[in-house]
């Protein structure tokens, strides 16, 4: 059994007090390095530890996808107050990778910790590529069906109407995108001078451009910028993994 060189925490806004209390307890037991972690920013190189596990509270792991996509590729133990199987299905990052993802469930007993941190191992490097590249499927998603349909809409017909099969198609990838991604769709955030949640973005945009009268190019264009704060999100927080392959 080959224990870690270290145990990371994260230590940006969403630090955890108790997952830092668990990394230096263990550390300080197992004889080896605590580090803080920070979220890497936008497309900056991060060179991570090797042989490393990172401990998390269940609200950090929303932060994996963003560390996974740039290239951590260390082991990961979850604060639980559920079971591995039951996260996993909330969280499907987590399944990726044999043995480089474990829970540890309330009340968190030391000994299963100490077991559970010297179990883990790292994540090898073709399955770190292939969860990147599913990671990055949102995009791809993105790419080539959002940005195809809105250059449609934008071609208005002789009438001035929008193309009533190109609205369609729109309304259905917008239910598509409530249906696998609740949590993006749910989140709040400014377009056009107005914040609300991404899925009423989506509703008052397909209203307007219903309505021949209040339908012009504006329309467009804050489509196009809800869509990509909905791609950010999902990418960074790796919702919907498996639904844009």
């Amino acid at each position: 059994m080959n224990l870690p060189r270290v145990v990371l925490v994260l230590i940006d806004e969403s630090s955890s007090p108790i997952a830092n209390s668990v990394a230096t307890v263990v550390a300080t037991l197992l004889g080896i390095e605590r580090m803080g972690l920070q979220q890497p920013i936008g497309k900056a190189k991060v060179k991570f530890p090797k042989q490393s596990v990172l401990v998390l509270s269940c609200e950090q792991i929303s932060r994996l996808a963003e560390l996974r996509l740039h290239g951590f590729d260390g082991a990961v133990l979850v604060l639980a107050s559920e079971s591995f199987d039951a996260l996993g299905a909330k969280h499907p990052i987590l399944l990726w990778g044999q043995g480089s993802h474990d829970a540890c469930t309330y009340p968190w007993k030391l000994p299963d910790l100490l077991e559970k941190v010297a179990e883990l191992v790292p994540m090898e490097p073709e399955n770190l590529k292939m969860l990147q590249k599913e990671l990055k499927a949102a995009d791809r998603w993105f790419q080539r069906r959002v940005i195809p349909c809105l250059r449609k809409l934008a071609k208005k017909q002789g009438n001035g109407a929008v193309d009533a099969k190109a609205l369609r198609s729109l309304t259905t990838i917008i239910e598509q995108l409530r249906a696998d991604t609740p949590v993006a769709c749910h989140a709040v955030v400014e377009v056009g001078g107005y914040s609300a949640q991404i899925q009423q973005h989506f509703q008052t945009l397909l209203e307007q451009m219903g309505q021949p009268d209040n339908y012009d190019d504006t329309q467009i264009v804050l489509l196009r910028e809800v869509f990509t704060k909905w791609r950010d999100l999902v990418m960074k927080a790796g919702e919907g993994l498996g639904a844009f392959s």
